[in-house]
């Protein structure tokens, strides 16, 4: 991470400090890494870290990759992530499986 104290994922929409460490701890440290690798995926590591997070936080990391506020998300779209979340998984329970 750079030694500037400035912390760019803060400036995001819709992300504070803790949602900012939780990305941290995934090796996500910019606005770049987390547009390549994407909401559902850092949702995805956020959560396989341990952190207790719900829904919200995909919500809100689509949101603010689209430079929106969260309560903007329509319900057809938070449906889309809820299910490209579940077929992440899927596909990760699959690789795990012999």
């Amino acid at each position: 991470m750079p030694s500037t104290s400035r912390d760019e994922l803060q400036e995001l929409q819709n992300l504070g400090k803790t949602s900012a460490q939780w990305l941290h701890a995934c090796g996500i440290h910019s606005i770049a890494e987390l547009r390549r690798l994407g909401a559902v995926q850092a949702y995805a590591c956020v959560r396989q870290r341990g952190f207790r997070v719900t829904r919200s936080l995909l919500y809100a990391l689509d949101a603010a990759l689209r430079d929106l506020p969260s309560r903007q998300l329509d319900e057809q779209r938070k449906a889309e992530l809820d299910r490209l979340y579940h077929i992440s998984q899927e596909h990760n329970a699959r690789q795990l499986t012999p």
